[in-house]
């Protein structure tokens, strides 16, 4: 009886429900008990019995009948909610709920690739199951964001087309279809999507973090963080809130609130690998550098995440021990090779490896065609179209990096982190008062100071007496 306690303890909860289910020959058994969360007496109990060909019927009866033992009425919205989207197929409803199972912890890709097998099981049974195609190209999607290869984008718009061709009033089915809009740069499609399954599901979280997500690529941030909290408080033990809240602060350079969100997280979900990479990424732009290996090294622990691999060899880089990041982003690649970010990360390491700089030509190369792969998904990305912009700068091609640094900052005027680099990628092509003012911008913005001081393309220009004088000046 653990889990009435820790309830009660972390969320102050007065009732809890606990149970089991079991299999007799064809028929299913679900015993419900509701329990003081306090004092831990049982209150009142259940047992619904279902045939195992109608399995889909177990969870608008295991409702009915929780409301009944608390002695509340169902309302017509929240039945019509409930009862939405099924099948009569059991089994394409049994592989279904398993495949939902695994995406709760959709940070983990064994995790995604067990879901994808249950939703193509699911879409076997019943080709017609909105929902199953649904959850598939949610799995999609959700491998694509894990290891940024483009080729699951594809995948993922097709089963969620059909989804909303099947049904398209279905909360799950728009939820899905707005998270890909968002994340191909169609943001007012995105938030119509999002609106549409809270209209017939108002209390659905995914559909608020969904939305929080549009509206900050809006740049409509008040209601953006309203949002994320919207969906912390109607899914309060969901890791996913606080950790899509903690990035959220992140992006927008409030460090020491994005460390408390992923404190959270990681409390919720002890082994959760991308917990701990993300304090320790908050705890790195602290200058907490021991703290930040510490959770690095325990995310890696749990995972072998080519994202964490590589956040180590960034703290081998801002040490200067650039041979040692090498190995570390190498390893990453191993992991996985999809991501950009991580061939720009190797790049930059053996351009300041003595005797290494022109093999980072060819590293950088291969991070400008990921990267350009990445905007045709998103040509609204303005962080990607800044990262382009500075490995152009790094291969000599000072036209595409001016053009490109233009696009990202009309698009993100007031981003912190675009106008860091702005300042690196003037550096990089020489225009060194343009550099300084934009340095200058990302410091006032909030972005780390501890970042700027310790990277080896910004010595001089922190050297540079203009520099100097400015910073006294504004201080």
């Amino acid at each position: 009886m653990k889990v009435p306690v820790e309830a009660h303890k972390l969320f102050g909860v007065n009732l809890t429900v606990t149970g089991s289910l079991q299999r007799v020959d064809d028929t299913f058994r679900l015993i419900l008990n509701l329990v003081d969360a306090k004092n831990l007496r049982q209150l009142n109990s259940a047992v619904i019995d279902v045939k195992a060909v109608d399995v889909s019927a177990l969870q608008e009866k295991s409702v009915t009948q929780l409301l009944a033992m608390l002695d509340l009425e169902l309302n017509p919205g929240t039945r019509k909610v409930i009862e939405a989207g099924t099948t009569s197929v059991a089994g394409a409803y049994q592989f279904y709920l398993e495949g939902r199972g695994y995406l709760q912890r959709y940070e983990n890709t064994e995790n995604v690739d067990a879901a994808i097998s249950l939703f193509k099981l699911s879409v076997k049974e019943d080709s017609l199951y909105a929902l199953a195609h649904a959850g598939l190209g949610e799995a999609y999607w959700r491998k694509y964001e894990n290891l940024k290869d483009v080729r699951w984008v594809e995948l993922a718009t097709r089963e969620c087309e059909q989804a909303y061709g099947l049904n398209s009033d279905l909360a799950p089915v728009n939820v899905i279809l707005g998270m890909i809009h968002a994340g191909t740069g169609r943001y007012e499609e995105a938030v119509q999507n999002f609106q549409r399954a809270l209209k017939s599901d108002p209390t659905n979280a995914a559909a608020y973090r969904g939305l929080a997500r549009a509206y900050e690529a809006q740049k409509l941030l008040g209601k953006a963080e309203s949002t994320y909290k919207r969906a912390i408080e109607l899914k309060p033990d969901y890791w996913a809130g606080y950790n899509e809240l903690g990035t959220f602060y992140y992006r927008h350079e409030r460090y020491q609130e994005a460390a408390s969100q992923f404190q959270q997280v990681v409390r919720l979900t002890p082994d959760n690998y991308r917990g701990y990479n993300n304090l320790g990424a908050i705890y790195y732009l602290l200058e907490r550098w021991k703290d930040a290996r510490e959770m690095f090294e325990k995310s890696f622990s749990l995972h072998s995440s080519y994202s964490v691999a590589s956040n180590l060899g960034t703290l081998y880089f801002i040490e200067g021990k650039y041979a040692d990041a090498t190995r570390r982003y190498e390893s990453a690649l191993i992991i996985n090779n999809s991501d950009y970010l991580i061939w720009g990360n190797l790049a930059s390491a053996y351009y300041w490896t003595p005797g290494e700089r022109q093999k980072a030509q060819n590293y950088y190369h291969r991070a400008i065609d990921l990267a350009e792969e990445q905007r045709k998904i998103n040509p609204h990305d303005a962080d990607v179209i800044s990262d382009l912009a500075g490995y152009y700068a790094m291969t000599g091609d000072s036209e595409s990096a001016l053009s490109l640094l233009q696009q990202s900052l009309e698009m993100s005027p007031n981003d912190a982190q675009i106008m860091y680099r702005a300042g690196t990628t003037y550096e990089q092509l020489g225009e060194r008062e343009n550099a300084i003012y934009w340095i200058i911008k990302a410091m006032e913005s909030g972005y780390s100071k501890s970042e700027i001081e310790h990277q080896p393309e910004l010595r001089k220009l922190l050297a540079d007496a203009r520099f100097k004088d400015m910073v006294k000046n504004k201080n």
